[in-house]
C-alpha cells in the first residue's frame, strides 16, 4: 500500500512540476477562453454561475439557487436566472424583474402574488472575478381578502452577496 501511494505521489509530482515550470517561464497571463464561466457557492450553500459572451461584453446567462426566507414557514427554495445583460466599460452589469402581480385564482385557491428580483454585479479588470448582489422578494396576499391588499406573507432573500471566480 505504501508503495502505491509513493508511486501516485511521484506521478503527480512529475505532472505538476513541468506545468509549474512552464507557467513560471511565461510571464503574460492567459486570455480568458470564449464563453468564460464564473462560479461559486453562496453563503446559503447554493450555486451561482455567470457565463460571459465571447467578447466579454455581455452576460449570456446568470443563474443562482436561492432560499427565500418567509415570515411564516416554510421557506421557499428556487432557482433564479437573468440573461442578456450588457457589461459597461467599468465592468458593471445589472438586471431587474419589475414588480409583477400574479393574479389570484379563487377557484384553485391561488392567492395574488407580487414578485420582484434584481442582480447587480461587477467584473474585475482582469476578468477573473465577479462580485455582486442578488435579491428576490415575494409578497403573498390573503386569498380571503376581497380587496386584494391584505398581506398574508412576505418572503425575501435580502441582499445576497456573491463572489464568483473562473
Amino acid at each position: 500500500m505504501q508503495r502505491i501511494l509513493t508511486i501516485v505521489a511521484l506521478a503527480t509530482l512529475a505532472i505538476a512540476v513541468p506545468a509549474a515550470a512552464t507557467s513560471a517561464a511565461t510571464k503574460s497571463k492567459p486570455k480568458p477562453a470564449p464563453h468564460v464561466v464564473f462560479g461559486a457557492v453562496t453563503s446559503q450553500g447554493y450555486p451561482v454561475v455567470v457565463e460571459l459572451s465571447k467578447t466579454g461584453r455581455k452576460v449570456v446567462n446568470a443563474t443562482i439557487g436561492l432560499e427565500v426566507k418567509c415570515q411564516m414557514p416554510p421557506d421557499i427554495t428556487l432557482p433564479d436566472t437573468f440573461t442578456d445583460m450588457t457589461i459597461s466599460k467599468t465592468g458593471r452589469f445589472k438586471g431587474a424583474v419589475p414588480l409583477t402581480r400574479l393574479p389570484a385564482d379563487p377557484a384553485t385557491g391561488q392567492p395574488a402574488i407580487d414578485v420582484t428580483a434584481s442582480v447587480s454585479a461587477r467584473v474585475n479588470k482582469a476578468r477573473t472575478r465577479i462580485t455582486g448582489t442578488w435579491q428576490r422578494r415575494i409578497v403573498i396576499y390573503d386569498l380571503n381578502d376581497p380587496t386584494g391588499v391584505a398581506v398574508f406573507d412576505t418572503c425575501d432573500t435580502g441582499p445576497l452577496r456573491f463572489t464568483a471566480k473562473q
